[in-house]
């Protein structure tokens, strides 16, 4: 095992186990994340379960996001979802994706769980659910949208005000 002496170098390893995950190098992905797990970092957990998916390696996918799930890993709950759609569990995959929408992540992540929800519902034929995620999904978009416009707005004014400050003490100058 590594001594591990600040946080930053756990944060090293995960960031290495992404980066080769990236690169498809899963051997040295497996390497980093399961040296960040040693060295007591949850998030590698559910990042590991997540290239164990990659691979198809469903069982050693399914261990490890739960050992995250109950580590508090939120993400966990989604990528589990995912994996049991995968594997058609569709009772555990509905519960963890519904699981995952209660929590306070980010609403990309939430946006993914509802698009998998709705693929679920396609495929047991409940499509008056599919409808309900589906237009979830499209809310959501369009709330963001709205978000990004209103603050691209304040930035604008709070440029031009800045901008109008400049001038006038420019003005009093020359």
């Amino acid at each position: 095992m590594i001594a591990v002496n600040e946080e930053g170098s756990v944060l090293a390893m995960r960031g290495l186990g992404y980066v080769y995950r990236a690169e498809k190098k899963y051997d040295l992905s497996e390497k980093y994340f399961k040296m960040a797990i040693e060295n007591g970092d949850s998030i590698s957990m559910s990042a590991l379960g997540s290239l164990y998916v990659l691979e198809k390696k469903y069982d050693e996918a399914e261990e490890y996001l739960k050992m995250a799930k109950e580590e508090k890993v939120e993400i966990a709950k989604l990528r589990l979802g995912e994996l049991y759609l995968l594997r058609e569990e569709y009772d555990l995959a509905e519960e963890n994706l519904k699981e995952y929408l209660l929590t306070k992540e980010y609403e990309g992540f939430k946006r993914e769980a509802m698009e998998k929800l709705a693929e679920l519902y396609r495929i047991e034929g409940k499509y008056d659910l599919v409808l309900k995620y589906t237009n979830m999904y499209q809310n959501s978009l369009v709330n963001e949208q709205r978000m990004r416009a209103e603050q691209e707005q304040k930035l604008n004014r709070a440029l031009n005000r800045a901008g109008n400050g400049m001038y006038n003490n420019l003005k009093g100058i020359f």
